[in-house]
């Protein structure tokens, strides 16, 4: 049987509806059965989503949180930003109501100078001047150089989509196996912005307390649980894991990530694996027990 697309999407709302993303999301209760996703997000930002107690059977993707592409393409014309030659700090002002917040992420696209052009975190939105329906049409952000005093051309605007926190917990997943080493099938994945640093595309990930195995009797060998990146802050624990892969328990680019007990059914640990600069060229990082007993004991000197 050729897999489904999707099984359930989570999908947000954007300033043009009644909330911006979700608030307090819970996907609880599901069963879906031979998909390439179980759960899969990748348009507009959330505040809180919560993935419980499902059953994914036959996906090659549990959960899958895919804020790469999405959301980072500057489209919405803005006014030719300005700037303080002391701080750096700039003001893009939009024709209408922009609807962000302070702390999220945006991206800039002008051309030229080069040093509006990018990711920068929302530092604060004036409550004036705003549009007809009252809502503020200006923000700021902090540059990283100064731009002169020449006017870019053609200057946009757009919403970096973003989630706040992601928490999985209690869910049984099983895989198909992977197509191969480049493509592996994996329990959690989350896809955002390839490189290190703020905006994050998602702030706070937690697993805990999931199964995840193959959904057939052979090893997959490049199976994985977890395969995370663009995580400011990470955390995977007492998962259950029963996979061909040696270092299943995977992560890139993240800000901080830590592992704790995740075991095979026989109660070999799974340490936490970044697979950087290679998924077979990799580092197993300590589990979190080891480096606060390694903290407590350096304390003492």
């Amino acid at each position: 049987m050729t897999p489904m697309a999707m099984g359930f999407p989570t999908q947000s709302k954007s300033r043009d509806g009644p909330a911006d993303g979700w608030v307090a999301g819970v996907v609880e209760g599901n069963r879906v059965v031979n998909t390439l996703f179980g759960e899969y997000h990748d348009t507009e930002s959330s505040s809180d989503l919560t993935v419980r107690n499902n059953y994914f059977q036959g996906v090659h993707f549990g959960i899958y949180q895919n804020l790469g592409a999405a959301g980072s393409l500057p489209c919405d014309p803005i006014h030719p930003p300005t700037r303080d030659p002391a701080t750096l700090i700039a003001t893009i002002t939009a024709p209408i109501g922009h609807g962000l917040s302070v702390g999220q992420g945006v991206r800039l696209s002008t051309v030229p100078p080069t040093a509006y052009d990018g990711f920068f975190d929302v530092l604060a939105i004036p409550s004036s001047p705003h549009d007809a329906n009252g809502s503020p049409t200006t923000f700021t952000v902090q540059l990283l150089a100064d731009p002169g005093g020449t006017s870019p051309t053609n200057p946009r605007y757009g919403e970096l989509y973003q989630v706040s926190r992601l928490v999985t917990e209690s869910n049984q997943i099983e895989l198909n196996a992977s197509a191969d080493a480049g493509h592996p099938s994996s329990g959690l994945i989350c896809i955002g912005r390839d490189v290190a640093g703020s905006p994050w595309s998602l702030h706070q990930v937690f697993m805990r307390e999931n199964l995840v195995r193959s959904v057939s009797a052979v090893a997959d060998t490049f199976g994985l649980a977890t395969l995370n990146g663009a995580v400011m802050i990470q955390r995977a624990e007492n998962n259950l894991v029963t996979l061909g892969n040696a270092n299943p328990m995977g992560f890139n680019i993240s800000g901080i990530a830590t592992f704790l007990n995740n075991q095979t059914p026989s109660g070999t640990l799974q340490r936490g694996y970044k697979r950087l600069p290679s998924p077979s060229n990799g580092t197993q990082i300590d589990e979190l027990a080891t480096s606060i007993a390694d903290a407590l004991a350096f304390s003492l000197f």
